[in-house]
């Protein structure tokens, strides 16, 4: 049920939260060319409930979701109210007719949290201790063809990390 998971979402936020942080939302499960999500829904009302919480609590949210069939049914950024457009931006693992394995494709995401734990250059670029989205979608692409291009966010100069963060990992 959405507004549970959006309540959910959105107490988790407040836990430790501090401005400027970016909350990683990882999913990972079976997903379905018809825009589902085992055990969730469908990935439009997961997207919305996601992006409400980010807006509710001016949290700035990076929805990581690593499932077959990722971008099927996804909303594009644009389709949000403005101010959810300015917080939210999400990393899908698959286009809408690729399946996505979870040993492979979250080797991906670990490359980026080493990278942002060593203050890589490879993924800030120009050193100014924020990572955008061309930063971020130009690292994964490096890391794996076409993975940044599922990468979305409303303006490639859209801070997805800032300032640099040094990763905190907690489990809810």
């Amino acid at each position: 049920d959405m507004p549970k998971l959006q309540a959910f979402v959105s107490e988790q936020m407040k836990v430790d939260a501090k401005p400027g942080d970016t909350l990683i939302v990882f999913t990972v499960g079976h997903g379905f060319p018809n825009g589902g999500l085992d055990n969730l829904g469908q990935r439009t009302d997961v997207l919305h409930a996601l992006a409400s919480a980010a807006e509710e609590n001016k949290q700035r949210t990076l929805w990581w979701q690593l499932s077959c069939h990722a971008c099927a049914g996804l909303p594009m950024i644009d389709t949000l109210p403005a101010a959810q457009q300015s917080l939210f931006s999400m990393s899908a693992s698959s286009t809408a007719s690729q399946v996505s394995a979870a040993g492979v494709d979250g080797k991906i995401m670990e490359k980026v949290f080493v990278a942002l734990a060593e203050k890589s250059r490879s993924l800030d670029a120009n050193g100014d201790g924020k990572i955008t989205a061309a930063e971020l979608k130009t690292f994964l692409n490096a890391t794996s063809r076409a993975r940044g291009d599922l990468l979305f966010s409303i303006s490639p100069d859209m801070p997805i990390f800032a300032p640099y963060p040094v990763p905190k990992f907690n489990s809810i």
